[in-house]
């Protein structure tokens, strides 16, 4: 019996858009199948000092069409620096059981996107909305990374990764270097 009631919610083609809408709702990503997966839409449009009116849209590829490689990656575009920006990455999944994958990725942005899960991203909606006029000064990276995890054992991992960063500060900076005769520690 309740077999049958999952097997005709899955034939419903209702229950299976409002699905697609409350999944949509709860993570700001829209989903094409199995195949490709677009969001957030709560970074589509943001607004700062630098960039006006900022427009983003990020890209995954799924594991419908590979369940090694994963392509991934963003395009934006200010409205008052007239500028492209964005993100290109690959990760290939070298071992499943072990978790061991290598990513590659190149991003030419501002502040570049947030690296740390458990830091909001600066580019959205949201926070374009709530930030406080408290003045904070962003630098401009261009960012090559490659970066290989594995996981050892349940309790262990690894991680190497080497990266080659370009950065413009985008406020006044002067640097001076240190003079051992007349700084003092």
């Amino acid at each position: 019996m309740i077999y049958k009631l999952v097997d005709s919610l899955k034939q419903n083609n209702q229950f299976q858009r409002d699905i697609k809408l409350v999944a949509f709702a709860g993570t700001s990503y829209w989903d094409f199948g199995n195949f490709l997966r677009l969001g957030t839409f709560t970074s589509f449009l943001s607004k700062n000092s630098i960039e006006g009116w900022r427009f983003r849209i990020g890209f995954w590829s799924m594991p419908g069409i590979s369940k090694k490689v994963n392509l991934f990656g963003y395009g934006a575009y200010g409205t008052k620096d007239k500028n492209l920006k964005g993100m290109l990455g690959i990760k290939y999944i070298w071992n499943e059981a072990r978790w061991t994958k290598t990513t590659i990725r190149y991003g030419s942005d501002y502040d570049f996107i947030i690296d740390q899960h458990d830091e909001m991203d600066k580019n959205n909606i949201i926070n374009s909305l709530l930030r406080k006029k408290v003045p904070y000064s962003r630098v401009y990276v261009k960012q090559v990374m490659i970066k290989h995890d594995q996981y050892i054992s349940p309790n262990f991992s690894a991680l190497g990764s080497i990266t080659y960063k370009e950065m413009d500060l985008l406020f006044d900076f002067k640097y001076r270097p240190i003079d051992p005769s007349s700084d003092l520690p």
